[in-house]
């Protein structure tokens, strides 16, 4: 027989919740940082590196505008995971880039699903559209973001990474 506190709930249920919350906080990623922040700066840079590494590696006619957005793309990526990372311990930095990465791939994914439903006859030309229409001005966004305000972001950055 269990004893049951004025609620219905037993002391015990009550004493292992508890351990397993402080445990659960406890192997969480250092609780003072705003990982989120972070992972949503790398979340656009890894995105726009996957969807711009599928339509540079697609055999598909692009601009040289459209190889520069894409390749820019891969270059701020890089980039911005290395300030991204930098002064974090290997478990957080671990954490953020593989959150990033995980819904960058996820996003990626659902978008090629997307086009996967066009008979093999459109999948250049929706491709094509896809690359230019979505991939193109979103690599932009996110590089053009970075080179107007480059100071914003790192604030942004290094408020995040704050205790």
């Amino acid at each position: 027989m269990s004893c049951l506190t004025r609620s219905g709930v037993s002391l015990r249920f009550q004493q292992c919740c508890t351990v397993a919350i402080i445990i659960i906080w406890s192997l969480s990623p250092a609780s003072g940082k705003n990982f989120q922040v972070l992972i949503r700066i790398l979340y656009a840079a890894f995105l726009v590196e996957d969807a711009s590494a599928i339509c540079a590696s697609a055999n598909i006619p692009l601009s040289d505008d459209d190889k520069n957005a894409f390749q820019a793309a891969k270059i701020y990526s890089l980039g911005i995971k290395h300030k991204v990372v930098a002064g974090l311990g290997d478990t957080d930095a671990g954490f953020v880039v593989k959150s990033a990465a995980d819904l960058a791939r996820a996003a990626t994914k659902a978008e090629i699903d997307a086009l996967a439903v066009y008979p093999p006859e459109r999948i250049s030309t929706e491709m094509l559209q896809w690359c230019i229409i979505k991939v193109k001005p979103l690599a932009k966004q996110v590089v053009g973001t970075y080179a107007r305000q480059p100071s914003v972001i790192d604030e942004l950055i290094a408020t995040a990474k704050v205790d």
